[in-house]
């Protein structure tokens, strides 16, 4: 059983067990003003890694010693702190892009800050469904780390992969409880070089509103899906503060 065997099977082991512990149900967090982006268009972004909200998503560290002439230069043009091959810089920063899911539905801080202060929307994606996410392209999702440290540089080719980039952030981010779906976004062809790509409606199982909402703008949101060619599956649930507790009812 030689070394080669075993990284073989750790790495078909590692994979397995990401599959099992994948939830379900991951969901998306929207401001209203996504709305027809999501339920006319049926499409989805894929976040370049550059446009991420946080600036240390660029930012691993290594060990590696570079001259002086090019860390200025991967300073000023990648975000980076330390030196590192131009590998990263051009193969994850331009070329990957990311869609940020999470475990919750419920979580206060996100509804606030990604769904216009409970005036927006959350879509629920079943994760199971075959193709899915993107309409004719199955893809994978991954766990995001936590970490106290910042990631460090892998030295061996075969680590050096986006995910090992991409999949780890600060424990300040842990509430989020993420999920990313990573891809090189100029190999997949998407809808434009922006990213875009058409989603797959039945990857979709049910659209949360949020509490600030009125009762007749959900109504005629639901109208615009129901009406709609193969969405009678999506469900359609309303968040409503807690009474006494600083929580969320999702029905």
């Amino acid at each position: 059983f030689n070394i080669s065997q075993k990284k073989k099977q750790d790495k078909i082991q590692s994979k397995s067990k990401n599959k099992e512990n994948t939830p379900k149900y991951l969901y998306k967090y929207y401001p209203s003003k996504n709305w027809d982006f999501i339920a006319k268009k049926w499409t989805i972004r894929f976040t370049p890694v550059s446009e991420l909200n946080d600036p240390f998503e660029s930012m691993p560290i290594s060990d590696n010693i570079l001259s002086t002439k090019n860390k200025e230069y991967l300073q000023k043009n990648c975000m980076i702190s330390s030196g590192f091959e131009i590998f990263f810089c051009e193969e994850i920063i331009k070329k990957y892009g990311v869609i940020s899911l999470t475990e919750t539905n419920d979580n206060l801080v996100m509804w606030s800050h990604y769904a216009e202060n409970h005036k927006g929307f959350v879509v629920e994606f079943d994760v199971n469904k075959s193709n899915f996410l993107i309409r004719n392209k199955g893809i994978s999702v991954h766990k995001v780390e936590y970490s106290e440290s910042r990631l460090k540089h892998f030295e061996e080719e075969e680590k050096r992969t986006p995910i090992s980039f991409i999949g780890s952030k600060s424990i300040s981010w842990s509430y989020e409880r993420e999920w990313r779906t990573i891809i090189n976004i100029n190999q997949i062809g998407g809808e434009d070089k922006k990213g875009i790509y058409k989603i797959n409606k039945d990857s979709i199982s049910s659209i949360i509103f949020g509490a600030n909402n009125t009762v007749d703008k959900v109504k005629e949101l639901c109208k615009e899906i129901s009406y709609q060619e193969n969405c009678s599956h999506i469900k359609f649930k309303i968040a409503n503060f807690h009474p006494s507790q600083y929580a969320l009812n999702i029905k």
